[in-house]
């Protein structure tokens, strides 16, 4: 049997190096929260806090913070310890609340740089539903035919 790290492991792409995301490859939580999903220890945890956890050897103090912003994003060197009210400050300041659908671009102008990153390392209809929009939204992004974002 795969020793659990190993098979965390397994799951993580960490082809882009030491600095960039590693992207979680295996399944998601929802459309509404694509957080990876990592069963350990007889419960499902979110793949970005085992990893923090991991990288640290102790359990994590609030909530486990992005940098990079990239919900599948398991590099430790990209996560950080934080409260729910500096979470959501980050997210404010970065732009990653939704706005008004009909009139604003489905993705911030990060997550295109992480689907653009993400071409042919992660299969366009996982990306679609890591960001709730169609492949063909993924595709036009990647090939550079659109170019607005929020």
């Amino acid at each position: 049997m795969m020793a659990l790290t190993e098979r965390f492991e397994s799951k993580v792409d960490r082809s882009g190096g030491a600095e960039a995301c590693h992207p979680w490859k295996a399944s998601v939580r929802s459309k509404s929260a694509p957080y990876g999903n990592f069963w350990a220890d007889g419960k499902t945890v979110s793949a970005h806090v085992f990893a923090f956890e991991q990288a640290h050897g102790r359990k994590a103090q609030g909530v486990v913070m992005h940098s990079c912003n990239n919900k599948l994003c398991c590099n430790p060197l990209h996560l950080s310890e934080g409260t729910h009210a500096q979470n959501s400050s980050d997210a404010a300041r970065d732009g990653l609340y939704s706005r008004d659908p009909k009139t604003s671009p489905k993705l911030t102008t990060r997550q295109a740089v992480e689907v653009i990153c993400n071409k042919g390392v992660v299969a366009t209809r996982r990306l679609a539903s890591v960001y709730g929009v169609n492949q063909s939204t993924i595709c036009d992004i990647q090939n550079g035919k659109v170019l607005c974002y929020r």
